[in-house]
């Protein structure tokens, strides 16, 4: 589960991991707690982001279903720190 502004990039890395999942649920980003708890209810292990598995800590106590954090890479373009060089050199003049 994932409750982030691009939740699919989540579900795609942990594919391109060999993470089958049997379900992907998409939470909206910063849903409330609520939501989460709902999640908790089904028997299966869950897997999460880490930004959501502080959300989870909130409802979740018993551990039972399991619930995994699996860390979100990310890969910036080499493009992005040449524009961000750039504006900070011209901050800084």
């Amino acid at each position: 589960m994932a409750g982030i502004a691009q939740p699919q990039r989540f579900f795609d890395m942990l594919r391109e991991q060999g993470c089958l999942a049997t379900n992907e649920i998409a939470l909206p980003d910063h849903a409330p707690p609520g939501d989460y708890a709902t999640l908790l209810r089904q028997p299966l292990p869950v897997v999460c982001t880490e930004k959501d598995l502080f959300k989870l800590a909130e409802c979740w106590q018993t551990g039972d279903p399991p619930v995994w954090a699996a860390p979100l890479e990310l890969e910036l373009d080499p493009a992005f720190f040449d524009a961000l060089d750039g504006r900070l050199r011209a901050v800084h003049q």
